[in-house]
Protein backbone atom coordinates (compact mmCIF):
# COMPACT_ATOMS: atom_id res chain seq x y z
CA UNK A 1 0.00 0.00 0.00
CA UNK A 2 2.57 2.56 1.03
CA UNK A 3 5.38 3.39 3.33
CA UNK A 4 3.90 4.34 6.73
CA UNK A 5 6.98 6.39 7.66
CA UNK A 6 6.83 8.47 4.50
CA UNK A 7 5.60 12.05 4.90
CA UNK A 8 2.87 13.01 2.48
CA UNK A 9 3.04 16.51 1.06
CA UNK A 10 -0.29 18.30 0.79
CA UNK A 11 1.00 20.77 -1.80
CA UNK A 12 3.01 19.78 -4.85
CA UNK A 13 5.88 22.26 -4.81
CA UNK A 14 6.60 21.94 -8.53
CA UNK A 15 2.99 22.61 -9.50
CA UNK A 16 2.88 25.60 -7.14
CA UNK A 17 6.08 26.94 -8.70
CA UNK A 18 4.58 26.77 -12.19
CA UNK A 19 1.40 28.43 -10.93
CA UNK A 20 3.51 31.27 -9.50
CA UNK A 21 5.37 31.67 -12.79
CA UNK A 22 2.06 31.76 -14.66
CA UNK A 23 0.57 34.35 -12.31
CA UNK A 24 3.62 36.59 -12.49
CA UNK A 25 3.96 36.35 -16.28
CA UNK A 26 0.21 36.79 -16.81
CA UNK A 27 0.05 39.76 -14.46
CA UNK A 28 3.08 41.36 -16.08
CA UNK A 29 1.60 40.86 -19.55
CA UNK A 30 -1.72 42.36 -18.49
CA UNK A 31 0.03 45.41 -17.08
CA UNK A 32 2.22 45.75 -20.18
CA UNK A 33 -0.69 45.89 -22.65
CA UNK A 34 -2.65 49.11 -22.11
CA UNK A 35 -5.83 47.78 -23.75
CA UNK A 36 -6.24 45.08 -21.06
CA UNK A 37 -7.66 45.70 -17.61
CA UNK A 38 -4.66 46.60 -15.46
CA UNK A 39 -6.44 46.08 -12.12
CA UNK A 40 -6.73 42.33 -12.78
CA UNK A 41 -3.05 42.28 -13.75
CA UNK A 42 -2.22 43.80 -10.37
CA UNK A 43 -4.23 41.11 -8.60
CA UNK A 44 -2.36 38.43 -10.55
CA UNK A 45 1.00 39.95 -9.63
CA UNK A 46 0.15 40.24 -5.94
CA UNK A 47 -1.20 36.69 -5.85
CA UNK A 48 1.96 35.47 -7.57
CA UNK A 49 4.14 37.21 -5.00
CA UNK A 50 2.23 35.75 -2.05
CA UNK A 51 2.22 32.24 -3.51
CA UNK A 52 5.90 32.64 -4.42
CA UNK A 53 6.66 33.33 -0.77
CA UNK A 54 4.72 30.19 0.16
CA UNK A 55 6.68 28.24 -2.47
CA UNK A 56 9.93 29.40 -0.87
CA UNK A 57 8.69 28.38 2.58
CA UNK A 58 7.43 24.91 1.64
CA UNK A 59 10.59 22.90 2.45
CA UNK A 60 10.34 23.98 6.09
CA UNK A 61 6.55 24.23 6.22
CA UNK A 62 6.14 21.05 8.26
CA UNK A 63 7.90 22.76 11.18
CA UNK A 64 5.47 25.70 11.32
CA UNK A 65 2.80 25.85 13.99
CA UNK A 66 -0.90 26.32 13.31
CA UNK A 67 -0.84 29.89 14.59
CA UNK A 68 1.96 30.72 12.14
CA UNK A 69 -0.09 29.29 9.26
CA UNK A 70 -3.07 31.41 10.34
CA UNK A 71 -0.81 34.47 10.48
CA UNK A 72 0.52 33.74 6.99
CA UNK A 73 -3.04 33.38 5.67
CA UNK A 74 -4.17 36.67 7.27
CA UNK A 75 -1.13 38.51 5.94
CA UNK A 76 -1.59 37.02 2.46
CA UNK A 77 -5.26 37.92 2.23
CA UNK A 78 -4.59 41.48 3.40
CA UNK A 79 -1.70 41.84 0.94
CA UNK A 80 -3.80 40.62 -1.97
CA UNK A 81 -7.01 42.49 -1.10
CA UNK A 82 -5.67 45.79 0.21
CA UNK A 83 -1.97 46.39 -0.41
CA UNK A 84 -2.12 49.73 1.41
CA UNK A 85 -3.03 47.90 4.62
CA UNK A 86 0.18 45.86 4.55
CA UNK A 87 1.40 47.36 7.84
CA UNK A 88 -1.82 46.40 9.66
CA UNK A 89 -1.70 42.94 8.10
CA UNK A 90 1.89 42.53 9.23
CA UNK A 91 1.01 43.61 12.77
CA UNK A 92 -1.95 41.20 12.86
CA UNK A 93 0.27 38.35 11.63
CA UNK A 94 2.88 39.09 14.31
CA UNK A 95 0.19 39.25 17.00
CA UNK A 96 -1.30 35.91 15.96
CA UNK A 97 2.14 34.29 15.94
CA UNK A 98 3.01 35.71 19.37
CA UNK A 99 -0.30 34.55 20.84
CA UNK A 100 0.36 31.06 19.53
CA UNK A 101 3.90 31.08 20.94
CA UNK A 102 2.64 32.24 24.35
CA UNK A 103 0.12 29.40 24.37
CA UNK A 104 2.88 26.87 23.65
CA UNK A 105 5.07 28.32 26.41
CA UNK A 106 2.18 28.16 28.87
CA UNK A 107 1.53 24.49 28.01
CA UNK A 108 5.24 23.68 28.49
CA UNK A 109 5.28 25.39 31.89
CA UNK A 110 2.22 23.45 33.03
CA UNK A 111 3.72 20.20 31.82
CA UNK A 112 7.02 20.90 33.63
CA UNK A 113 5.20 21.66 36.86
CA UNK A 114 3.26 18.38 36.58
CA UNK A 115 6.40 16.41 35.79
CA UNK A 116 8.14 17.74 38.84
Amino acid sequence: MGNPGRKVSVVNRTALGWLVVGLLVGGGAMLAVPAWDDSFGGVLLRSGIVLGALWLALPRARELSTSTWVAIAVFGVVLIARPRLIIWGFLAAVAITLLGAMGRLDRRRKQKSRDG
